[in-house]
């Protein structure tokens, strides 16, 4: 069984990958983060409607590696440790991408991608107008938030 969970915002750059992770951190977090930092682990509560006192301590990467041209085998051999839970983006055809998926497989992770761009047939992760934005992250916020209540629920 794969215990670890890595949820992966892929787009191209420029496509609101960090803003759908800063919206999803400061909807599901117990405190506003006004600077989203590389690297950083924060305490989110997937069931906060229900249970607010259930807390994973999750670790991001609002940054892709591609962007970075830092490796995250490279990034994961500095702390010496894995986080369970893994938030990061990433560059479809970027340079680390593929390193990327083959590292966390090597780590026996569970992987989502939620892939934003034009030829997702789910609106919700298209391009939208900043009229829009609060509608659009607030629906892409749930997805990813239900992904990671299922997840933890199909392994107690």
């Amino acid at each position: 069984m794969l215990k670890h969970l890595a949820i992966i915002i892929v787009g191209k750059q420029n496509s609101g990958k960090t803003t759908t992770l800063l919206d999803f951190c400061n909807t599901y977090d117990y405190k506003s983060v006004s600077i989203f930092r590389q690297g950083w682990r924060y305490g989110i509560t997937p069931f906060k409607d229900n249970y607010h006192g259930v807390k994973i301590v999750s670790y991001f990467l609002p940054s892709s590696r591609s962007e970075r041209e830092k490796s995250l085998k490279d990034t994961f051999s500095e702390l010496e440790w894995l986080p369970d839970f893994l938030f990061m983006t990433e560059q479809k055809d970027g340079a680390e991408y593929e390193r990327t998926i083959r590292f966390l497989r090597q780590e026996k992770y569970h992987i989502k991608e939620f892939l934003l761009g034009e030829d997702n047939p789910d609106l919700i992760w298209r391009r939208y107008e900043s009229k829009d934005a609060k509608l659009y992250l607030e629906h892409r916020t749930e997805a990813i938030a239900d992904y990671v209540r299922s997840f933890i629920l199909s392994r107690i």
